[in-house]
């Protein structure tokens, strides 16, 4: 139980700086990397049973710690280092507080403290309002695939469109266009910004952030799992091929949040508009986020294997001890099958 408190917990001041210092990345900060050590330092703290003084100067030190920016965007590879080195930097801290180490008590609301200078946009109200009686970690939204967040719902709106006319699809040489719509802001966000509509794919990163290829490859394929966002994945010339047909279309103005088209050389047509699917982690089912287990961990568990780790989770609460569940993860006594394949 205090293991689910401090997971809990960690989650909690992730969403809370989150709404308080909305847009960093505007500024170039990537969230996980940047706002990842207070989840930990928090979860850490709670674990080792920090009091208060230690465990306001554990979040203190965890404020000089952020780190991440968002040029990878690019397609190159550091954003894979963000979230354990987020998780490590807040253990760290905790360890450091906990030996006696101080931390700056004005961490978040100070004039050149953390919320200040990481975002230009700052409501120092929403980091405590409500504290301890409304809870956001139930609106934290899970990755249901292996991509980009933003582009989930045009992966929904192209399995649906794979779902019906799979048959159709399959025919590659008969389509002549494939259409992704959408207007130039829904709901205040550049959705259609230049890094996610790229065609030319140069790496994994690259694809994952790509709506384009996160439809075309669905298109092909159906649902898409961690092996659809591989280097291998992106040698496929039936995908290659696709992507040179699309296009994509910013309106000034457009009803809804997107639509994606696919028009056929015999003269047919298929469509589906786009619309926001994505929710979060209380309306998501338990059987959406066993499916992402079971694909994030095919690379490294056996079916069964990965089955206990689910079995044993779903018993968290009543577990005398946490090395229950640690010891069947640990690389050392699993084994690698072979070799992980990178996931978002």
């Amino acid at each position: 139980r205090t293991l689910v408190t401090a997971i809990a917990s960690g989650y909690e001041i992730l969403a809370r700086l989150a709404m308080t210092m909305r847009h960093i990345s505007d500024r170039g900060h990537h969230t996980t990397g940047t706002l990842g050590p207070f989840g930990s330092v928090v979860a850490a703290g709670k674990l080792l049973g920090l009091d208060a003084k230690r465990f306001v100067s554990a979040i203190g030190i965890a404020g000089n710690f952020p780190s991440g920016v968002c040029e990878f965007y690019r397609g190159t590879m550091e954003k894979r280092v963000f979230a354990g080195r987020a998780s490590e930097s807040g253990i760290l801290a905790a360890l450091l507080a906990q030996q006696g180490l101080t931390g700056a008590k004005t961490i978040f609301e100070g004039k050149v403290g953390f919320c200040h200078a990481f975002s230009d946009d700052v409501d120092l109200k929403k980091l405590s309002d409500g504290l301890g009686k409304k809870f956001h970690t139930d609106k934290v939204f899970l990755k249901r695939y292996p991509c980009a967040g933003t582009n989930h719902p045009h992966i929904d709106a192209a399995l649906s469109l794979y779902e019906k006319h799979r048959d159709l699809l399959s025919r590659r040489e008969n389509v002549r266009e494939i259409l992704i719509e959408g207007g130039k802001r829904y709901r205040g966000k550049d959705i259609l910004n230049p890094r996610r509509i790229a065609l030319d794919i140069g790496g994994v990163m690259a694809a994952q952030y790509s709506i384009p290829y996160a439809v075309i490859v669905t298109l092909c394929r159906g649902r898409p799992g961690v092996e659809d966002f591989s280097e291998q994945a992106l040698r496929d010339q039936a995908v290659r091929s696709l992507l040179r047909r699309c296009k994509v279309v910013k309106h000034d103005r457009f009803s809804g949040m997107g639509k994606i088209t696919v028009r056929f050389r015999d003269g047919g047509v298929i469509s589906a508009p786009v619309v926001d699917t994505n929710l979060p982690i209380s309306k998501t089912t338990k059987e959406a986020v066993v499916n992402k287990f079971l694909d994030l961990t095919s690379s490294v568990f056996t079916r069964e294997q990965a089955e206990k780790v689910i079995e044993t989770i779903d018993r968290l609460e009543h577990l005398r001890d946490v090395r229950q569940l640690t010891g069947m993860i640990v690389s050392e006594r699993l084994g690698s099958r072979k070799v992980p394949v990178a996931a978002n």
